[in-house]
């Protein structure tokens, strides 16, 4: 084989493992994704080649931070009209004819609740990290000399990849 032969062969053995890694590896992010769910195992290690191999694991969004916000309502536009005509006669016929936006304006800008409106303070939970995805970390310096040791590469293979011929 020349170097042209070589590369033609690489190619094509690359490409139908790169095939066969995508199907294997959403094979096992989705086993882990539902694993997850199931137990709350949120990571995979290869036991076959170790800690150090690296990892499948599942992504999580960010928490995000409780918070409080002011609810603001008119509940009697009587006495919100009553509370206008008595402490606010310099308003204006606009506020008068919107009266609810005005009392809220009132409201943010001066933190007063005119009469006749109520605040409530809304809780707001944090929302905890959700899954979100898996990924996936492979240290090939790791993992290719522990095939090597264990004969997992054959040397057609290997020889084919170092640029030799068969049978050198």
């Amino acid at each position: 084989m020349n170097k042209i032969d070589r590369l033609f062969a690489a190619k094509a053995v690359s490409k139908e493992i790169d095939k066969r890694v995508k199907e294997l590896e959403a094979e096992c992010k989705d086993e882990l994704m539902e694993e997850y769910l199931r137990t709350g195992n949120d990571r995979r290690r290869s036991v076959a080649f170790g800690d150090k191999a690296g990892y499948l694991s599942v992504r999580k969004s960010e928490a995000s931070a409780a918070w409080d916000e002011t609810s603001f309502r008119v509940l009697d536009e009587d006495e919100l009209s009553d509370w206008m005509d008595r402490d606010r006669p310099d308003t204006d016929g606009f506020a008068a004819a919107h009266l609810p936006q005005f009392a809220l304006w009132w409201f943010e800008s001066t933190g007063e609740c005119p009469p006749g409106c109520a605040t409530e303070v809304i809780r707001h939970e944090a929302e905890p990290p959700k899954a979100c995805g898996v990924t996936m970390s492979v240290k090939e310096d790791v993992v290719i000399p522990i095939m090597l040791d264990q004969g997992l590469l054959s040397s057609p293979e290997l020889l084919m990849l170092e640029g030799g011929e068969y049978g050198d």
